[in-house]
């Protein structure tokens, strides 16, 4: 006797087939979905400094979303560092383009303003002189003040080193969160 491919896999076969593996091919989709979402919207971060404690503590990781044009301050930001080739900091956005900045007594001024930052952690008395933040481009700071090499060294950073905003924190679960700013 003589079988047909098509005869081989009857509708009792399909069905069957569907029941037991379609949930498979369900989560693969999904899976698929995610890998090409993410790869075209974002990117994973493993931080490896505490730059950024207590808001981001070493090895977490976190999703980037790459396609801002605008940034805001208070977001956490990715970049390219400027001395280092291939490597990138993560930052907050702590002063914007046009703006004077300063520190005195460990503070914040902008335009003479002093920032509220209950983010910040801080033991040293900071001081560093008002400077005019370029033309695109902003002032990033490290939120474990202590321990950040940030723009009080290296100056302000140009909007086309930004790689991408910090959106989540995905791992470990227990430090799930959103790391995004009320947008206007």
């Amino acid at each position: 006797m003589r079988w047909t491919f098509r005869e081989l896999f009857d509708d009792y076969f399909k069905e069957r087939f569907k029941e037991k593996y379609g949930h498979l091919y369900m989560r693969l989709g999904r899976m698929i979905a995610l890998i090409v979402f993410i790869s075209f919207f974002g990117q994973m971060v493993i931080v490896p400094t505490e730059s950024m404690s207590p808001t981001i503590e070493p090895k977490d990781f976190i999703f980037l979303y790459r396609h801002d044009e605008e940034y805001n301050r208070g977001d956490i930001v990715s970049f390219r560092a400027p001395f280092e080739e291939g490597v990138q900091y993560m930052k907050r956005i702590v002063g914007l383009e046009g703006e004077r900045i300063a520190i005195h007594s460990g503070a914040v001024y902008i335009n003479g303003v002093s920032l509220e930052e209950d983010y910040a952690v801080s033991s040293l008395d900071v001081e560093m002189e008002e400077v005019l933040i370029p033309a695109d481009s902003y002032f990033m700071m490290g939120d474990n003040r202590d321990n950040s090499f940030d723009s009080r060294e290296f100056g302000a950073i140009h909007q086309d080193e930004i790689v991408g905003r910090a959106i989540r924190t995905l791992y470990p679960l227990s430090r799930w969160s959103s790391l995004t700013t009320e947008r206007d």
